[in-house]
């Protein structure tokens, strides 16, 4: 019993302390706390980020025999950080080079992960990306198409592309608001006589006019353009229209300087609309015909 009491006088010492502490550090805290305010880490550390400037300072000031305490609160970091620099120092000889030796550990290359994605290659002869879903529903391992991608290479089941690794010219839904660029183009069911043609919004994905027809010709792709008008015109014009070169658009003759002419063009003047072309506009409307086919 008096060692317990003894540890509770010792434990409300250390208390009061803290708070007394607390009190003076902020005059203006009113609800006691055991815990210094200034043990926070937002308080403290405001900017993480070391560079070339900021370690030759703390090697500097160390070397003044300046307190880490102090280097620390002046370069905006933690005490162990600036312990962490002066010691690599002492040892090495040479400022700490940042940026090296950074991030996650490489995970090492596991066989077992390789007999899972050959016995999944032979089966079914898809690439990365197919492969990283067929392994985590049917083997139950979750690896990356990265990974798989890797492991595809080294066992000479894929390669490189270097057609594949540059940046395209046009990226779909890169418009940052709606109604500054739109996709507008034509899709025919399969089995039937039925001509789907849609504009898409290309930051929001929006279908924002369509319409079913029995023919794909120009009447009808104005048709869809009014429609468009009348729906958001009273928002926001729309700025610019991504199409191909079709013939329901009249872009299928285009002059030796690139221009063209055509009753549709004329109709997207009349409501101030730049054509562009892109010969990809099918793609980013896929996944609309996709939603309309569900």
């Amino acid at each position: 019993m008096a060692l317990s009491h003894e540890r509770a006088d010792h434990g409300a010492k250390f208390g009061a302390h803290c708070i007394k502490e607390d009190c003076e550090w902020n005059s203006d805290c009113r609800v006691p706390k055991l815990f210094r305010l200034s043990s926070k880490l937002g308080r403290i550390v405001q900017d993480m980020k070391l560079n070339k400037t900021k370690i030759r300072y703390i090697l500097r000031q160390n070397r003044k025999g300046v307190s880490t305490k102090e280097i620390a609160r002046d370069v905006k970091v933690s005490q162990r950080r600036v312990q962490q620099v002066i010691k690599e120092y002492k040892e090495t000889g040479k400022e700490p080079i940042l940026g090296e030796n950074v991030g996650r550990p490489r995970k090492p290359y596991l066989q077992s992960e390789v007999d899972v994605i050959k016995a999944a290659h032979a089966r079914y002869r898809f690439g990365a990306r197919m492969l990283e879903t067929v392994v985590r529903k049917q083997f139950k391992i979750c690896i990356s198409h990265n990974r798989i991608h890797m492991y595809l290479k080294t066992e000479g089941l894929a390669h490189e592309d270097l057609k594949k690794q540059k940046r395209r010219k046009w990226v779909r839904y890169e418009r940052k608001h709606s109604m500054s660029a739109g996709h507008i183009d034509w899709h025919e069911w399969d089995g039937t006589r039925v001509k789907v043609c849609v504009i898409l919004d290309d930051a929001s994905r929006m279908i924002q006019a369509a319409g079913e027809f029995t023919e794909i010709d120009t009447e009808n792709s104005i048709l869809i353009i009014d429609q468009l008008v009348d729906k958001f015109w009273w928002l926001c014009p729309m700025r610019e229209l991504i199409l191909d070169h079709g013939s329901e658009f009249g872009a299928h003759r285009i002059h030796d300087d690139g221009s063209w002419n055509s009753e549709f063009k004329d109709h997207l003047k009349k409501y101030g609309i730049k054509a562009a072309f892109h010969s990809s506009t099918s793609l980013s409307l896929g996944i609309m015909i996709d939603l309309m086919e569900a």
